[in-house]
């Protein structure tokens, strides 16, 4: 007979239990809502956001960052949205929307801002590399929301088993090492299950709760293998780890490359070398970010 009242078990049954779960505000509901209707126009953005006075700061913060390179600042709201653009102003919306709803939901025994500056490095640099290598297609993944929810198993953690946590943390910091399976003899699941089950109760697209279930193990990836590798190499590659972050020393068969050494301890030395810029840009843009906390 199968034990039901195992550490994984019960970790499974609190999240089905999780009552009023946050949502995303509901401007970013909007914004992300027009930007998939192909006749939306900058005025129709700067008419939804203008109303909501901390994310149109936000936005012209951003605008007017080193991160965007403008000669002159802008001055007016459609300006900055011009200057983002339409596809980074749904990610700073995103992230805008998932830090403050996140950002004190739980016990709060970890360190939520280290934590959230490795996700909005991970995602930032996992759609530049999505990009360079070709892999966004129509109708494929949102793979900077995978990014910057990869790690959400740890929020749930903190959520449902907190001295659990705080114990892994222990056996971390005594032992210098992790795993998954650490994670499991510790809390009794591991991030990327706990994630995954929590975002399915939240409603995130299945393609999103693929790559969140499999970041650490992308050759289980049964719908988006490619975009899997790609949230696990920038996860590691990012300066801005988190404190569980797990490292890897073969490069995931899905991942396109021409790297000389695909696999053994060099592999991460070569693509930090390869995507040097793109990771600096991604560690910027998170600093900058994880500032609005």
């Amino acid at each position: 007979m199968q034990n039901t009242n195992s550490p994984r078990d019960q970790i499974t049954a609190a999240i089905e239990n999780l009552k009023n779960l946050p949502t995303l505000p509901q401007v970013v509901q909007r914004v992300v809502a027009l930007s998939q209707d192909p006749k939306t126009s900058y005025r129709d953005l700067k008419s939804v956001i203008l109303p909501d006075p901390p994310l149109a700061a936000k936005v012209m913060m951003m605008a007017n960052s080193a991160f965007f390179h403008r000669r002159n600042q802008a001055k007016t709201l459609e300006e900055a949205i011009f200057t983002i653009g339409l596809n980074n102003l749904v990610t700073i919306c995103t992230s805008v929307g998932v830090l403050s709803i996140f950002s004190k939901w739980g016990s709060n025994k970890m360190d939520r801002r280290q934590l959230w500056r490795h996700s909005i490095a991970t995602a930032f640099l996992a759609k530049s590399l999505e990009l360079r290598k070709v892999l966004n297609k129509p109708g494929g993944p949102d793979i900077f929301l995978a990014g910057l929810l990869h790690d959400i198993g740890w929020i749930v953690f903190d959520k449902i088993v907190p001295k659990k946590m705080l114990s892994a943390i222990k056996a971390k910091e005594d032992t210098g090492c992790w795993s998954l399976e650490m994670e499991k003899e510790y809390i009794g699941m591991d991030h990327a299950e706990a994630g995954a089950l929590f975002l399915k109760k939240w409603n995130i697209p299945p393609a999103v709760i693929e790559i969140v279930a499999n970041h650490h193990t992308p050759e289980n990836s049964q719908q988006n293998p490619a975009q899997t590798g790609v949230v696990l190499i920038s996860s590691v590659l990012v300066q801005h780890r988190h404190f569980f972050c797990l490292p890897f020393d073969k490069l995931p068969d899905s991942f396109p490359h021409h790297l000389a050494n695909p696999a053994g301890p060099d592999v991460v030395i070569e693509m930090n070398e390869r995507y040097e810029d793109y990771v600096k840009q991604a560690d910027t843009i998170a600093d900058l970010m994880t500032d609005w906390l």
